[in-house]
Formats: structure tokens, sequence, C-alpha cells
């Protein structure tokens, strides 16, 4: 890689922000799973390396089933450490994603990792649609985290929705929030496009979704046969996705359509449309 794409990507004046790494999302009580993702890093900071990057995504586990995420934040850190001591070996930096799901996933819990842990090779990747999803207040997390965050991950959503929305669209207050970080608090760092406005299996293997579209409207996603698309039948092509995202009730926003072809030749942005406000 470093004497093949490296040259190309200088070339094209193509360079890496960071390392999407799955590196904590992992169940807290595996250790089998933790110690893999420990030499994995340990691969990835070489990696970073010849990339030229300094940057690697980390998630703080999954609490175990039933548990209060509240009750295992000694055991967050302690593994945390862990992966921080090999960032710092290898002088990089992992940034701290708020996963829905996973421990760090509330301001506060973000707040209490980062006030904990953070310094010059822990810091916090902000995510306004994770936030949303958790029935978070974007604005209060900022505030939480803003003196740990180096990183933002552009996503939208409305809560109680299974797909997310055009980034300015939903509930996180993305175009307030970065006109304020980038004019009064002088941010500077990296800016990730995550839209996240289609399902999508990332592993390839057969999709099993169960969504209900509202009343009138075309099923959440078209059915498809296999992950790859190569069993899909040529009258799917084309085939688009109508989604309506009704706000709760009371919401000040209007209810939005989006229309957007899912694959095939006409695949495209999304098209967007205001239903007018939710009853």
């Amino acid at each position: 890689m470093e004497e093949t794409l490296l040259p190309r990507m200088k070339k094209a004046k193509v360079g890496v922000s960071s390392l999407g790494s799955a590196v904590g999302k992992i169940p807290l009580d595996d250790q089998e799973a933790f110690e893999t993702q420990v030499a994995q890093l340990e691969n990835l900071c070489q990696l970073c390396k010849v990339l030229e990057c300094r940057y690697i995504r980390a998630f703080s586990f999954y609490p175990p089933k039933g548990e209060d995420p509240n009750t295992c934040g000694e055991q967050v850190l302690e593994k945390l450490k862990v992966l921080i001591q090999i960032a710092e070996k290898n002088d990089v930096i992992l940034i701290h994603e708020n996963e829905k799901g996973i421990f760090g996933d509330t301001g506060d819990r973000c707040k209490y990792v980062m006030d904990t842990l953070g310094g010059p090779h822990f810091k916090a990747a902000f995510d306004f649609a994770n936030f949303v999803q958790c029935g978070e207040d974007p604005e209060k997390c900022w505030d939480q985290l803003q003196a740990h965050i180096a990183y933002i991950h552009v996503k939208d959503a409305v809560p109680n929705a299974v797909l997310n929305v055009p980034a300015g669209t939903g509930d996180g207050k993305i175009p307030q929030l970065l006109r304020w970080a980038i004019r009064e608090e002088g941010y500077t760092g990296f800016l990730t496009l995550e839209p996240h406005l289609a399902m999508f299996n990332f592993f390839g293997a057969k999709p099993k979704v169960e969504a209900q579209a509202p009343d009138g409207e075309q099923p959440l996603l078209p059915e498809a046969e296999g992950g790859d698309g190569s069993a899909r039948s040529s009258q799917e092509w084309g085939r688009g996705l109508r989604h309506t995202v009704q706000r709760p009730s009371g919401h000040p926003g209007q209810n939005l359509i989006f229309h957007r072809p899912l694959y095939g030749p006409k695949a495209g942005p999304p098209a967007v449309s205001t239903a007018g406000p939710p009853a």
C-alpha cells in the first residue's frame, strides 16, 4: 500500500482524515473480542502511519443486556485506558463517537468518559443524529463536550424514525451548531459527511428489514433478494425509497417526505418535500 496506493493518492491530492474502525463496538463483557480488537488497534495505528492520518474512531462498548449502563462506568474506563495507551504509544488520536446503544451514547456519559480520560490522544467525535436518536438535545450535548470535540459527523435525524434525514432538516440543530463552532469557537477540524439516508447492509448478508410505512405510503424499503444486488430482477432497478418522517405531535416543524432511488442507474440524491405540520 505504501509503495502503490499512497503515491497515487498524493498525485490526486487525496488524503485520509481518519480510520472509521469498529474498535470498542463490542459487548463490554466479551473479553475475547476485546483482546482481538487490541491487536487490531495496533495494526490500525501502523496503517495510520502509512496513510499519514492521525485519527482512529472508537466506541465505548455495549453494556451487558439488562444492566443499567450507569453501573458500568468503571469497567468502560479500564478498557478504554488500554486502547488509549496504544494510541499514545503510536502518537495517534482515538476519537470517541457517541453511537446509539453503547455506554457513551448520552451527553452525560460522554462527558463522564471525556472528562475522566480526555487528553491529547483521546478526543470526541460529535454525531448530531446519534444524540437525537437517543432522546438527547444536541445543543446541550455540544455544550457538555465542546472542550473535547476534535471531529464532527454531519448526520441528521428526527426522533423515532428508522432512517436518517438530510442534514439540516432534522432535530440535530446542525446549521446553528456548526455556525457557532466555526464562527465563535474557531473549529478547524474535519467534517465527515455521513448521511445514512438509506438502509444498507455492510457485510452483504441478506437484509431482513421490518419497517412500517405511514398510512398511504410505500414500504420503507423495496424487497431485496441479495445483499450484493446480484439476485435483484431487472424490474427492481430504479425502484425508490419514499419515506415520510412523521414528527412528534406538537413539533413546530413540518413532516418530511423523501424519495430516493436505492440502486441502479437512476440512483441519486434524495428529493425532499414537506407535508405540512403534524396533526
